[in-house]
């Protein structure tokens, strides 16, 4: 009988291209019992035997090896890590998203170098009455009777908190485990990202009759399509978050656990803090601004079951739950669902594919939804519900459009028209709050010189340095070089001008208008800190502020019933960029932003400021009107051959040399165009656009091209084939080594 050798196939946790492929190890027979695919394994690697982890993909039983294989030489886990559902997961993203293995598994599991937290316990050997029966034989060591008093009230405590409680030294508490009274113990301490978040009952409200008759379409819908997709539209203030809340008790109800996606960080802490007054401790959260150590910990309370409902951004889709029932995407049109990281995925269609493998249902929930989900609930690939009405029976704000060209020829060359002042005089005159938009961090967008023209770009990259006023620096918002601003025009020696607003501008013009009010600004700069979003709502939500100034972060999900005058400082900063769904962002984000005013008992107002009053995005956001902006939309999209009808994937070049860059996309797009003849394709200038420089030509001293290419008569798998041959399989001969390629899908989601 031939003996059969098992070997494991591993990932290592590396990132290096060339190690990106499977290895083989032996495994030792001590382990064979219980090694699976899915677990975390220690191998040696290269010429001294460096220890490395690495991840089992495989296991098999072979007769022989053509040639030695090293041995397994720790297993570091009792149970996989990675289920058989997430290792499948792992090879679709490889394959559908050009990344490297171990990079989709680090979506799944996160570092495990912050260890356990462990915390010293003490606690009474015997009952409280048996305690201070010890305590009052103890006359001689006061101290140590302290204790036992402190431990006859409180029978476990930590030590730390002992010592100071008892006023002990360790020697006095040490002196009685000795004598058998106490027992001292190391317990495992859970890092809880939610300590500081205040806790609030949310008990559940009456729903109205829309809210309670969606519930119904629902769950009707799922006992006939029980995989499909639901998209659930409901204008700002319907009482979305509601619905959300009810399907999920329903999956808790039949112990299965659900995960509730957010758009921003900014928006986890209120949601968290409704879902924690509702469901109690069984809530987690999973975000980036997690410090290893909560991250870890969060990831092991919702693989033992401990914590049923996850809620965060886009990362947390990856959350280990034990059983998956329920997935919703709130606010799925948000553009924060894109990973602009490798892998570059979109939770939506990670989302769906969790649902598809894990029988989980998905819902989808928007104001706004973007124009690809909304054409796809329109052809029944989805369910489509609607809530039409404001949950608590009001109306949506007012709109008044400001036209800022008629303020301009009045004078007022501020980003504040007397119609918003006014507006702001009458909301805190009465005691209510505002939010203000401004989608531009900094106090200056750019600085130069009204003399000579010159204007002060980032050395590093093609782009202008944006003036901090506070620190008194000029700052590149793409690689964070920052400097003191000069006090005369380099090129003339002529004094400088600090041109266009950000939200730093607006902070202190407000203030000067405003002094007796309390003010708050609300961006990347003011949120750095840990904990920054979650304190600067609280003191909103308190009423401790009464305006909040901020940029897209306080657009969506927010809700505050104080609430009754929005202002949109400046409506057009994303709608003449160069994308395609420029108007569809402007429209959403005006939408959204719109919806904070006016959800408590007060009529809500907004006041929207504009260079472009006539164009279709801001007029028909300024009517809430999305089914006509929908249809203008898609027959835009069908004339130009732009998503839902076609799929995109874009390739970016970067490298040193401008010119090699540029000649390195020509080549490859002509190769591109090659194979699409070779295949007989026809109209392959809308197959493959001609590349160039990208919006951003240079960033870190590194110039970027790039090439789209569009399914305008060949399929997308095609094209994935391409590009795999040329930009993968043969990168090395194509591509230069002081280059890289990044290769980014635009999502259409799985069919």
């Amino acid at each position: 009988m031939i003996n059969q050798i098992l070997i494991v196939q591993v990932i290592l946790d590396h990132y290096h291209e060339k190690l990106d492929h499977l290895f083989d190890y032996m495994v030792p027979r001590q382990f064979q019992s219980h090694i699976t695919a899915g677990m975390r394994v220690l191998v040696p690697f290269g010429k001294s035997n460096r220890m490395l982890e690495a991840f089992v993909m495989e296991t098999a039983e072979i007769q022989e090896t053509t040639h030695p294989l090293k041995e397994i030489h720790q297993i570091l886990d009792e149970q996989p890590v990675l289920s058989a559902e997430q290792l499948q997961m792992v090879r679709w993203m490889t394959k559908a998203y050009f990344c490297r293995s171990i990079e989709a598994i680090r979506c799944f599991v996160p570092s495990h170098r912050a260890g356990q937290k462990k915390k010293t316990m003490v606690q009474l050997a015997g009952s409280p009455s048996d305690g201070l029966t010890q305590a009052q034989g103890l006359t001689g060591a006061p101290v140590q009777q302290r204790i036992l008093c402190c431990l006859a009230d409180s029978p476990k405590m930590p030590l730390k908190k002992l010592m100071d409680t008892a006023g002990a030294g360790r020697s006095s508490v040490m002196a009685l485990a000795k004598k058998g009274y106490v027992i001292i113990q190391e317990e495992s301490d859970r890092r809880d990202p939610l300590a500081t978040l205040q806790r609030i009952d949310y008990p559940e409200p009456t729903l109205s009759q829309e809210q309670a008759l969606v519930i119904e379409d629902i769950h009707r819908h799922w006992k006939h399509k029980p995989s499909q997709e639901v998209l659930l539209h409901g204008i700002t203030g319907s009482g979305k978050t509601e619905v959300y809340m009810q399907l999920i008790k329903e999956t808790l109800s039949n112990n299965r656990d659900s995960i509730m996606l957010v758009p921003e960080i900014s928006l986890t802490p209120q949601m968290v803090q409704r879902f924690r007054g509702r469901f109690g401790d069984q809530v987690a959260v999973l975000h980036s601004h997690l410090s290893e150590g909560e991250r870890l910990d969060e990831w092991h309370r919702i693989r033992s079951g401990e914590a049923r409902i996850i809620i965060g951004p886009r990362s947390a889709i990856f959350a280990p739950c034990r059983d998956l029932g329920m997935i919703i995407i709130d606010e799925e049109h948000e553009s924060t669902y894109k990973s602009e990281q490798s892998p570059r995925y979109h939770a939506h269609e990670i989302a769906l594919l969790r649902s598809r493998l894990e029988k989980a249902q998905l819902v989808l929930g928007s104001a706004t939804p973007s124009v690809e989900v909304y054409h796809r609930a329109l052809h029944h690939e989805m369910k489509l519900v609607q809530l039409k009405e404001r949950a608590t029976g009001g109306f949506l704000p007012e709109v008044t459009i400001v036209d800022l060209r008629d303020e301009v020829r009045h004078g007022n060359c501020t980003l504040f028209s007397k119609p918003l002042v006014d507006s702001l005089r009458d909301c805190l005159g009465q005691g209510h709050q505002a939010i203000l938009l401004l989608n531009r961090r900094a106090f200056a967008t750019y600085v130069n010189c009204l003399h000579c023209g010159h204007v002060i770009q980032c050395e590093h990259c093609d782009i202008t340095m944006k003036w901090h006023k506070k620190e008194k620096v000029l700052k590149c918002h793409y690689c964070g070089t920052q400097h003191a601003t000069p006090e005369h025009c380099p090129e003339c020696e002529r004094p400088l001008a600090y041109q266009g607003a950000g939200t730093q501008r607006a902070e202190e013009t407000l203030k000067s208008l405003f002094p007796e009010n309390t003010i708050m600004r609300m961006d990347q700069d003011a949120t750095r800190l840990k904990g920054s979003h979650q304190a600067i709502l609280e003191q909103f939500a308190t009423k401790s502020v009464d305006i909040l100034i901020g940029t897209q972060m306080i657009a969506k999900g927010l809700d505050f019933p104080n609430v009754t005058l929005v202002g949109i400082l400046l409506a057009d900063t994303s709608l003449n960029l160069p994308d395609f769904r420029a108007s569809e962002r402007t429209f959403q984000l005006i939408t959204q932003v719109a919806g904070r005013a006016g959800r408590g008992a007060a009529a809500g107002k907004v006041v929207l400021q504009t260079y472009q009053p006539e164009h279709y995005a801001v007029d028909l956001a300024a009517h809430q009107d999305y089914e006509r902006f929908y249809h203008l939309e898609i027959q835009l999209r069908s004339q130009f051959h732009y998503p839902p009808f076609t799929r995109l994937m874009q390739v970016t070049f970067t490298g040193p040399d401008e010119r090699q860059v540029g000649e390195t996309a020509v080549k490859i797009a002509r190769g591109m165009a090659y194979m699409l003849e070779e295949h007989h394709y026809s109209s392959i200038k809308d197959i493959v656009l001609e590349p160039g420089p990208a919006l951003v030509n240079k960033v870190e001293n590194r110039y970027r091209y790039t090439l789209l290419l569009k399914t305008a008569g060949v399929s997308f798998s095609f094209l994935k084939k391409m590009v795999k041959y040329l930009l993968v399989d043969k990168k090395e001969q194509q591509i230069p080594a002081e280059m890289t390629v990044v290769i980014d899908p635009d999502p259409r989601f799985i069919q």
